[in-house]
Formats: C-alpha cells, sequence, structure tokens
C-alpha cells in the first residue's frame, strides 16, 4: 500500500513508489494514464 499527499496526482504516486506507468499529458487529460484502482 502507498498513500500520498491530498494534492498529489496518483500517478506522481506511482513514480515514487517505482511503478512504471503509461502517461503522456501528465494532467489526465487525454485518458492513456487510465489505472484501475485495487
Amino acid at each position: 500500500m502507498k498513500s500520498c499527499r491530498a494534492n498529489q496526482t496518483l500517478l506522481s504516486a506511482m513514480e515514487q513508489a517505482g511503478i512504471k506507468a503509461p502517461s503522456r499529458c501528465r494532467s489526465g487529460q487525454c485518458g492513456w494514464c487510465h489505472s484501475r484502482l485495487v
């Protein structure tokens, strides 16, 4: 389990945890980073 700050994006938290996640725009607008939250 990985926690993150309230103002931190899920993508940023994943990257800090060493998880490679697909991304393009880095703002969530394009949908490329769409991931399932478990």
